[in-house]
């Protein structure tokens, strides 16, 4: 994801908080990569977001008055279902990958490797 964001400053112009998220989504996966607390705490924050927040982003009516305002037909409910199951369904497997491994990951800022 963090790649995205900095190819999309880089490519598009976007704004520079693309590429401050960018980079701070990469700065996480350094700490998956060594396996480091924060780095999992940041994790299952981020997932949190995506179960709880993700879905009502995309299914809500104000969503829907967007479109009908802008002369689009909005898409049937099920379709709008099947744009959020996928993400939802990931992020909570990856929830359950990192609570079940959860006392393998050091409790250090920074790694001893780096």
């Amino acid at each position: 994801m963090g790649v995205i964001l900095v190819w999309q400053w880089y490519v598009d112009k976007a704004t520079v908080v693309a590429l401050i998220v960018g980079l701070l989504f990469f700065i996480e996966v350094l700490g998956l990569f060594y396996v480091l607390a924060w780095a999992r705490l940041f994790s299952v924050l981020i997932l949190w977001f995506f179960v709880f927040l993700f879905p009502f982003g995309i299914i809500n009516p104000f969503y829907v008055g967007d479109l009908l305002a802008q002369g689009i037909e909005p898409p049937p409910l099920h379709m709008l279902v099947l744009r959020v199951v996928p993400i939802v369904a990931c992020s909570l497997w990856c929830l359950h990958v990192l609570g079940k491994h959860k006392t393998e990951f050091r409790r250090q800022w920074l790694a001893a490797t780096l």
